[in-house]
């Protein structure tokens, strides 16, 4: 009896006090072993992911003329877009986050990333949609160097730390990220602010985030 009670009231404290960011650093801290994990849920899949890289390779491709994200466990395979010409979504559907696995469905109509979305929506090779309305950041986020080179421009790659291990939180949600950790992190606005990045590293510093950004067409 008592110990039902206490599992009860542990998951329904974790249900409300945690986030999916917080559930990922949790189970990273606990696993043994390599991982390269892509995590959402059904409360945030309307919004965020989090990607995690410890002894695997986890790479995020942002492509600010297209408004395309990107992301693999394979270098190569986020390249896949590089070069193709496509027309941006429209607002309301402004950023598409999909994994590497889903390029063939993109290359085969490269005129379109809107005809792309309506195609790939329901499937499960496709984690995320864009929500539909532009999130507002807040201005501290909105300038910089970072912004400049994201927000427009060639497409640039993040490789997350996999010696160290790391996480990364996509969120194109409608305001500052959901994040409840009390400590912080560091968050990044990109693609036109309609996307943020947040990195928690597991031990290391693997440095700045504008540093890690790799020219991959162009």
């Amino acid at each position: 009896g008592s110990d039902i009670s206490a599992i009860v009231e542990k998951a329904i404290a974790a249900f409300f006090d945690n986030d999916l960011l917080h559930a990922a650093r949790l189970f990273m801290h606990s696993a043994k072993g390599s991982f390269g994990l892509c995590l959402t849920s059904s409360l945030d899949s309307h919004r965020q992911i989090v990607l995690a890289a410890r002894g695997q390779t986890i790479s995020v491709a942002f492509y600010p003329e297209t408004g395309l994200v990107l992301y693999g466990s394979e270098q190569a395979a986020v390249k896949a877009a590089a070069g193709v010409p496509m027309k941006k979504a429209k607002s309301g559907t402004s950023t598409l986050v999909v994994p590497a696995s889903a390029n063939e469905a993109l290359l085969s109509d490269a005129g379109s990333l809107e005809k792309v979305g309506a195609d790939c929506e329901g499937q499960s090779s496709v984690s995320t949609m864009a929500s539909t309305a532009k999130p507002t950041r807040p201005k501290s986020m909105k300038s910089g160097r970072l912004a400049s080179v994201l927000n427009s421009g060639s497409a640039r790659r993040l490789d997350l730390d996999d010696l160290g291990g790391e996480l990364c939180l996509l969120d194109w949600g409608i305001g500052p990220p959901t994040v409840s950790e009390a400590a912080p992190h560091l968050i990044q606005p990109v693609m036109n602010e309609d996307l943020t990045v947040t990195l928690v590293q597991e031990s290391k510093y693997p440095g700045r985030f504008y540093d890690r950004l790799l020219p991959i067409e162009g």
